[in-house]
């Protein structure tokens, strides 16, 4: 029984050990030297154009930026460095003159990004539910008075009374989210390319509505959006839609990082203060599919009846080798009415991805043809949180602008 008490302390201390920190890095565009105060620390002794701190273990910070020159002044921010991610800010001045930080980026610096966990409600039918943790293999030496002996662990799992709230694999913050998990680094960064691919202002604001209402998005995220955006007026639009759909309302004033304008940052505070957050209410014993290529569980978002991370209707994605005799069937048509017809057959029978029916639209000539496949195969769709992507396929600003506001209204 000891040496079970001291392996288990072992795990603890091995997983507690091996948590990770965050980097953050602050640059003059202009090359003004400063000095970079985070929660009343300086962290450089001489005047510098770009400082990096490695090792922040907060996820926020207080920061003073004091320029060398005192002339122009300093600037007071609250930043938020995400756990292993990279974090950069830029010091520039605003259209007014005035000196600001903004929000440039965030990358993971290694393996996937810690996701936040949601907070489940408990259930009036369980007054005593439990949380269950999940530990990993590991192998420990114990010095036994018969000699030294290698214990496996194994894989332990540990299931503790709450009172409170059930969750399985993750332990509870007690703050209130807007949604269930936040979209990964790889299809954010995807998202942003889509978005960023975009000409014209007005399209990318429809494009990044419609990343935003299919998926769970941080503030982060959403500023990091909002700076993709040119126009102050449609930055401002964005961030106001994105607020309805945020994950951590909590933390939306990064999103002011992205404006130029002090009015345009008063106009979304007064907007936020006039408007609900939006609050996460899971759904109990909805349908859940897993896949055996993608492990992951497949669950719908609630308070979005019509938009899931993957349809639950569409458990599994059509096979690569199948779809590629299809769509060579497809583009073998001579007349694109006929592509058309065949397309929507194939949609209808079988589960295609974002990204199959972006090809197969790649194959129509005419853009009226385009938009009716898009509008068709949504409802049918793997995973619509990654529609998006199928904008790409489109030739004009208004086919996107007509596919983003018939995805709005289902």
């Amino acid at each position: 029984m000891k040496y079970l008490i001291t392996i288990f302390s072992f795990i603890l201390t091995f997983n507690v050990i091996s948590a990770q920190t965050g980097t953050v890095v602050f640059f003059a565009e202009q090359g003004e030297s400063f000095y970079l105060v985070l929660n009343g620390l300086q962290h450089n002794q001489e005047p510098l154009t770009n400082v990096t701190v490695n090792g922040l273990n907060s996820e926020y910070y207080k920061a003073k930026v004091m320029f060398s020159d005192p002339a122009l002044g300093s600037i007071d921010q609250q930043i938020q460095v995400p756990i292993n991610h990279q974090t950069t800010y830029s010091i520039k001045r605003n259209k007014k003159g005035k000196y600001v930080v903004r929000f440039g980026g965030s990358v993971v610096l290694q393996g996937e990004p810690v996701k936040s966990p949601p907070v489940v409600p408990s259930r009036p039918s369980n007054p005593n539910p439990t949380t269950t943790v999940h530990m990993p293999s590991i192998d420990v030496t114990i010095n036994t008075p018969d000699g030294s002996t290698t214990m496996s662990t194994g894989s332990i799992s540990t299931t503790m009374s709450t009172g409170t709230v059930s969750t399985v694999g993750h332990t509870t913050t007690g703050e209130v989210i807007g949604c269930p998990f936040p979209m990964n680094e790889y299809d954010f960064a995807s998202a942003k390319a889509s978005i960023q691919s975009v000409t014209f202002d007005d399209t990318k604001v429809a494009t990044a509505k419609q990343v935003t209402s299919s998926n769970c998005l941080t503030s982060a995220q959403i500023a990091e959006i909002t700076s993709l955006i040119e126009f102050e007026s449609s930055k401002l639009e964005y961030a106001k839609y994105a607020y309805g759909y945020v994950y951590d309302a909590q933390n939306y004033h990064l999103v002011n990082n992205a404006f130029e304008f002090e009015s345009s940052i008063e106009e979304l505070i007064a907007y936020t203060a006039s408007h609900p957050a939006p609050v996460y209410e899971p759904v109990y014993n909805e349908p859940v599919y897993t896949d055996p290529i993608n492990p992951e569980p497949v669950r719908p978002y609630p308070g979005r009846p019509n938009v899931s991370a993957n349809n639950v209707n569409c458990p599994f994605a059509m096979d690569i080798v199948a779809f590629r005799q299809a769509k060579s069937t497809i583009a073998n048509q001579s007349f694109d009415k006929d592509k058309l017809t065949i397309a929507k057959q194939l949609s209808s029978s079988n589960c295609l991805t974002a990204d199959q029916v972006k090809s197969l639209m790649g194959d129509m000539t005419h853009e009226s043809n385009k938009i009716e496949f898009a509008k068709f195969a949504y409802d049918r769709v793997y995973d619509p949180a990654n529609y998006f992507i199928v904008n790409d396929a489109l030739t004009y600003s208004s086919s996107v602008r007509e596919l983003n506001e018939y995805i709005q209204n289902r």
